[in-house]
């Protein structure tokens, strides 16, 4: 295949992974509601945390001062709060129901960018890494974790596990640098 083809191709399963997220969130945005279970409401309280601290002043969070009861909680000093931070920035725009949603529907388009180019480098067979992009987000156990039970670190975790699987492969198998890959891949769990 072309290069030039190649990259078209890949364009368009990027314009239809967009499409697949879009279509696991929009019905979630239109309703505009949220069922909360005790790590939902501690996520979104981490979460209002970041956002009142960006609003104020734009100082990053080490001490949960205005959610948690004002108790001055440290939960962001042993809890990463990274891929919050796009969160938070949804917040400045979109209601909170409607940030998360599409903080969610991101999400779900990183795994599939991520598990797509993992597969594709690992087997080198475009058809193969596009199917496995899709499963792989979609799994009923990656939906879960999102609006079914909040688990929200790991389903952000989840995005990177192909990340980490194939740089240990390559760890494994190749006498490269792979080291790098499976590091990153790690961190991002």
């Amino acid at each position: 295949m072309g290069k030039c083809r190649r990259l078209r191709f890949e364009s368009l399963m990027v314009m239809l992974f967009v499409f697949i997220a879009y279509l696991l969130t929009f019905y979630f945005v239109n309703k505009g509601i949220i069922c909360l279970t005790d790590d939902g409401s501690f996520h979104f309280s981490r979460l209002e945390e970041i956002y009142q601290n960006l609003r104020g002043g734009g100082q990053l969070t080490y001490i949960a001062t205005h959610t948690f009861c004002k108790v001055g909680m440290g939960s962001f000093l042993f809890y990463p709060t990274l891929f919050l931070y796009p969160w938070a920035g949804l917040r400045f725009i979109f209601s909170p129901v409607t940030a998360f949603y599409t903080w969610y529907g991101l999400m779900i388009f990183l795994t599939m960018i991520v598990s797509y180019f993992s597969m594709k480098s690992f087997s080198k067979d475009t058809t193969r890494s596009f199917f496995f992009a899709i499963l792989y987000a979609i799994n009923p156990y990656h939906i879960h974790l999102g609006p079914g039970a909040f688990a929200l670190g790991e389903f952000v975790a989840y995005t990177f596990v192909p990340l980490a699987m194939l740089g240990l492969y390559n760890c494994l198998t190749k006498n490269d640098k792979s080291i790098y890959l499976f590091a990153l891949g790690y961190s991002l769990i």
